[in-house]
């Protein structure tokens, strides 16, 4: 007997409800903040030797007309590119980018409200992580959760911009549910640069779905729970309990985010925390390193233990890289890896030669909720240093301050002219503090959105 109503039925008609209304009024700031966030990450992804490419896809795909899904997707992949995106600790996932690339997308074509945006980013933010987050660990071994369940937190947002009812929205569910995919096997094949086209197809699947509901096209209305739905399928350890959670502004998913300190994978960002702070209490003589062994959780060494990166984008997944250029240079800064010969530096590559990851059921099974590490330094002269370290820069216990986020968009939108920037900051604001009725101006999104 299957139970009285799909388990995305809450979901669906709390996202469309009236009560979202007072929730993502509460939270305008948070919006507005995530906004801000996500256009940092656009115009860091943009200066990515990659971003050529995916803006090539987008020209290709779109033959005449601006279409709105492959819109999304151009917009999603873009600010994923540079590893800088927002996060969310307990569902492993990059809710802004699946939020905000099909909302804005179709924000630029049609009239939306500050209300609105408000609602579908707080919608999109919460189903991207209750369906992440019940997927779990297990699931996040084969399938980058980016893609997967953030092809439900796209077609919440975008059903919310679409003005679809309940039903609607469980429909959006369904039809984004079917295409919901992202394999880790690029990583293996040394192709990291296809991680940002995960999001895409994200943002892509959840604007498509919204759009068939709108259309009135028939969906799978079980398609996690169903026989032959998701969880099933994907064969994932499913925990349903996330998506029966009571909703309320004081624990949205929205405030859960973490705002990424380093542009480089987030699976790292507590080690090079670790060895900052150590730094700045008691400076570490780099020269007189014989080894560090960076004890941590499971997911570290498998996802970012690269030993030899060739791009920055494989950079990027090299926690032995990484650290060596903290160690020696205080980065891998925002700007660090837009340049391919920081690669060539022989100190950085023969230190991480010295750094090696292992792992601990300690630090394993508390993992995604604790991110911990034990990292032991071995010095020349036999002496060595060892600590451990839990958590990381702008997660929700060690947020970034509204100051030190212009500071972070302003370094992150360095290249962009000033005009960009500056309409950015207007919409942020507008978003912060306009009256709910107010149009999100259409000539700041033409300007903001013309990848």
């Amino acid at each position: 007997m299957p139970q009285s109503e799909p388990l995305l039925q809450p979901l669906a008609r709390w996202s469309v409800s009236e009560d979202l209304t007072d929730i993502a009024t509460e939270l305008s700031g948070e919006v507005a903040m995530a906004a801000l966030d996500w256009f940092g990450a656009l115009a860091a992804g943009d200066d990515e030797p990659a971003s050529d490419n995916y803006r090539s896809y987008h020209r290709l795909a779109d033959s005449g007309g601006r279409s709105l899904a492959e819109h999304a997707f151009t917009l999603g992949a873009l600010s994923h590119l540079a590893e800088v995106d927002d996060g969310h600790r307990d569902s492993m996932i990059h809710a802004g980018i699946v939020t905000f690339a099909p909302l804005l997308a179709i924000a630029r074509q049609r009239s939306l409200t500050l209300d609105t945006v408000r609602r579908a980013v707080v919608a999109g933010y919460e189903a991207a992580v209750r369906v992440g987050t019940a997927f779990g660990p297990e699931h996040y071994r084969h399938f980058h959760i980016t893609a997967t369940a953030g092809s439900f937190g796209a077609a919440a947002a975008s059903a919310v911009a679409l003005g679809l009812d309940a039903r609607g929205c469980v429909a959006a569910f369904g039809h984004a549910g079917s295409q919901a995919m992202g394999l880790w096997q690029f990583m293996d094949d040394g192709a990291e640069a296809a991680k940002a086209a995960n999001p895409g197809f994200a943002a892509r699947n959840g604007i498509a779905g919204a759009l068939l509901a709108l259309a009135g096209v028939p969906a799978a209305t079980r398609i996690i729970e169903g026989p032959r739905g998701l969880a099933f399928a994907l064969k994932s350890e499913f925990d349903p309990a996330p998506l029966a959670a009571p909703f309320s502004a004081d624990g949205t998913a929205l405030a859960g985010r973490t705002v990424k300190a380093w542009p480089v994978c987030g699976q790292m960002h507590h080690v090079l925390d670790a060895v900052r702070d150590r730094h700045a209490i008691a400076p570490i003589d780099v020269s007189a390193i014989r080894s560090i062994t960076v004890e941590s959780f499971e997911a570290l060494k498998r996802i970012a233990d690269l030993r030899h990166p060739a791009t920055p984008a494989q950079a990027r997944f090299s926690t032995s890289w990484c650290l060596a250029h903290q160690l020696l240079y205080g980065g891998p800064d925002f700007g660090t890896l837009r340049d391919p010969k920081v690669l060539d530096d022989p100190a950085i590559a023969a230190l991480a030669e010295r750094i090696g990851l292992t792992v601990s059921d300690d630090f394993t099974k508390p993992y995604p909720r604790t991110r911990s590490c034990r990292i032991r330094i071995d010095m020349a002269d036999g002496s060595r240093s060892e600590w451990v370290h839990t958590g990381r820069r702008g997660d929700p216990e060690r947020p970034f301050t509204p100051d030190e986020m212009q500071a972070r968009f302003a370094d992150l939108a360095a290249n962009k002219p000033a005009p960009w920037r500056e309409t950015a900051l207007a919409v942020c604001h507008l978003i912060s503090n306009g009256p709910a009725d107010t149009i999100l101006p259409s000539e700041y999104l033409e300007r903001l959105l013309d990848v």
